[in-house]
């Protein structure tokens, strides 16, 4: 280890810094810092590769003075064994009668030396395009009036914004302000991803939480002011009180061009600022029950997908969605998306690439999640795909409450069942949803059509989270596990012995 170098800078106070906010303060963004760091060692060491860094440490805000002066500050720069360099954002302070300055260390990094970077996994893409669910969606404005409390210079987040239990998915852009230059590109996108990652903790672990640091950063392409990105936050766990997340950003080709690993997020403000209360998560996770009846259950928003999606599809996927109207394709997207996220989840297979993964049967009309032997099914509607697998014959739909489903309640209904449905307390339009769907259910475990199931299955009682039937041929007395979402009805029936099912 050589002792550090310290370099004078001086840091740029321009009028859009003032929109980036903590507790009232204008305060210099992480990713601004950062980019400081890599442009100084970078300029200080020719061959470092600044775009690959580790263990960042945000230690505390930077203010930044609200009459627009620069920020004197310096940067300290200390090699280690092996080359790697650590880099800290210092300021100092007069301190004491003495007029003694005491330094504060706002962050620090730590660069790889040339040609010393290791390859770092990527998720494949059908992990990366899409975000399983259920979960919410709302407008980014939305973000930045309730949940992100800065001003509209760093409101990057764009459209919609999209949080499950399995992470965050958004649309982000690198504004055109006139951010100091850098190795590193714009820190706009990166520091919206924050705000994605920002959302998801409020939403499911009630906390307002900030960036303290990360493990990881690969800058795999830098990306250019006035560009857009998709951002993918992946969920990995906590330490104590910090979240751990890991952040992807990646173009419309589903090429990743940054990657931010081990983010910690945690709330820094000690209980001051609070999370926004009509974004947390109130109640249980509304399909637990679908989920505890078959091996495994995915389900997809069909609108939670990103531009780069279609390039997860195989060559017999990719030939059929050309073969479809628009809306078709969005509902086609979404299941092969969930089927083939199905078999990953069945396998463990996170190698294999999407575009080699088919999902459907060798008969080319069943579905099929890719390396497993198993029964499987999907669904969809107008808004959701879904799709499930077990080691018995199952069926799963999904269908919205719309008034069709009672104008067309006498093509699938008899009188005996249209009487249940009208005497059911949970309204004749639930009810008879209901019913629809665990007979398309039936069907597709049964192997056959939906005419088949009209004459061969009868509802013989209704519930909210169960519907009986009585299937003729064959001859069997079964339920269906139904639950409803947001005015969609899923429903999954499992039966039969159970069907050998090699864990490959």
């Amino acid at each position: 280890m050589s002792p550090a170098r310290a370099i004078p800078v001086r840091i740029q106070n321009p009028a859009y810094l003032a929109d980036h906010r903590a507790e009232g303060r204008s305060v210099l963004p992480a990713v601004e810092a950062l980019q400081l760091l890599a442009r100084v060692a970078a300029e200080a060491e020719p061959g470092l590769d600044v775009g690959a860094s580790r263990a960042a440490r945000f230690l505390r805000f930077l203010e930044t003075p609200a009459d627009r002066s620069p920020v004197e500050a310096e940067v300290q720069l200390e090699r280690l064994e092996g080359g790697a360099l650590v880099a800290r954002l210092v300021t100092r302070q007069a301190a004491g009668r003495a007029g003694l300055a005491r330094a504060r260390t706002h962050v620090e990094v730590t660069f790889a030396p040339g040609g010393g970077t290791s390859p770092v996994a990527i998720p494949p893409l059908d992990e990366l395009a899409c975000l399983p669910g259920p979960g919410c969606s709302f407008p980014a404005e939305r973000l930045y009036a309730d949940l992100v409390p800065f001003g509209p210079s760093f409101h990057n987040a764009q459209g919609t914004v999209w949080l499950s239990e399995a992470g965050a998915l958004g649309r982000l852009v690198a504004a055109d302000h006139p951010a100091p230059p850098g190795p590193l590109g714009s820190p706009f996108p990166l520091d919206a991803a924050f705000h994605l990652a920002c959302a998801w903790g409020q939403r499911y672990a009630a906390t307002l939480a900030f960036p303290t640091g990360y493990a990881e950063r690969r800058v795999l392409e830098p990306i250019r002011p006035g560009e857009q990105v998709s951002c993918r936050v992946f969920p990995t766990g906590r330490e104590g009180e910090k979240l751990l997340f890991d952040l992807w950003l990646f173009d419309d080709g589903g090429a990743p061009r940054e990657a931010c690993l081990g983010l910690g997020m945690q709330d820094v403000s000690r209980g001051r600022m609070q999370a926004a209360g009509w974004v947390q998560v109130r109640a249980g996770e509304p399909l637990a029950a679908l989920r505890a009846g078959c091996r495994e259950l995915v389900v997809l928003e069909l609108d939670a997908v990103c531009p780069a999606v279609t390039r997860a599809l195989t060559l017999v996927e990719r030939t059929r969605l050309e073969g479809q109207g628009l809306r078709r394709r969005r509902s086609f997207l979404g299941a092969r998306l969930a089927l083939k996220l199905l078999g990953r989840r069945l396998t463990g297979d996170r190698a294999s690439p999407p575009a080699a993964l088919e999902t459907s049967a060798p008969d080319g009309v069943l579905p099929a999640a890719p390396g497993f032997a198993g029964p499987v099914s999907a669904a969809h509607d107008d808004r959701f795909a879904v799709a499930a697998a077990d080691g018995r014959r199952l069926g799963v739909d999904v269908e919205r409450m719309a008034p069709r489903v009672l104008s067309t309640r006498r093509m699938y209904l008899d009188e005996a069942e249209a009487a249940l449905v009208a005497a059911s307390p949970l309204g004749e339009l639930p009810a008879a949803t209901r019913a629809w769907c665990a007979k398309e259910a039936a069907a597709k475990a049964c192997g056959f059509g939906l005419g088949g199931a009209l004459a061969r299955v009868r509802v013989t009682a209704l519930g909210a989270e169960r519907v009986a039937l009585r299937i003729a041929e064959p001859a069997l007395e079964c339920e269906a596990r139904v639950a409803e979402l947001d005015g969609h009805v899923f429903a999954l029936l499992v039966l039969g012995e159970e069907i050998p099912w090699p864990a490959t």
